[in-house]
């Protein structure tokens, strides 16, 4: 049994629900909101715990430690990215067609399609544990 961490809702045409856990666990289920429904459980490409997940309209992104990120168009197939970091990544969100992620020692980065990250310069050493786009 895995430890989930987070969960998230999207995809196009059809929506889905996907959780992330501990070990790389990704289950999803085609009942958005509905967290009782029947899981079905993903191969994501990673054994490290993934702590957060997003949809951005185009794509999932969940991402974890040591700088884990996995994108994946309809929450079902994942691929392993690598976001330019090795800290641990601890939240993620999206908003406007972007994602933003945080994580341990001030780290920021965005990205538009889960590929092809950019710092942005926190000005802080202490590791970030949540954000919201708003």
């Amino acid at each position: 049994m895995s430890t989930w961490n987070a969960v998230a809702s999207g995809g196009y045409p059809d929506s889905i629900t996907v959780q992330v856990g501990d070990g790389g666990a990704i289950a999803t289920n085609p009942y958005p909101g509905v967290y009782d429904a029947v899981w079905t459980a993903r191969v994501s490409g990673t054994t490290a715990n993934l702590y957060g997940v997003a949809w951005n309209g185009l794509c999932f992104v969940a991402i974890g430690a040591n700088g884990t990120a996995v994108i994946s168009a309809d929450g079902i197939t994942w691929q392993l990215v690598y976001p330019g970091v090795s800290t641990d990544l601890n939240d993620i969100a999206s908003g406007g067609n972007v994602f933003i992620t945080v994580g341990n020692a001030g780290v920021i980065l965005k990205s538009q399609y889960g590929t092809g990250w950019s710092v942005i310069p926190s000005g802080v050493s202490v590791n970030l544990w949540g954000i919201s786009i708003g």
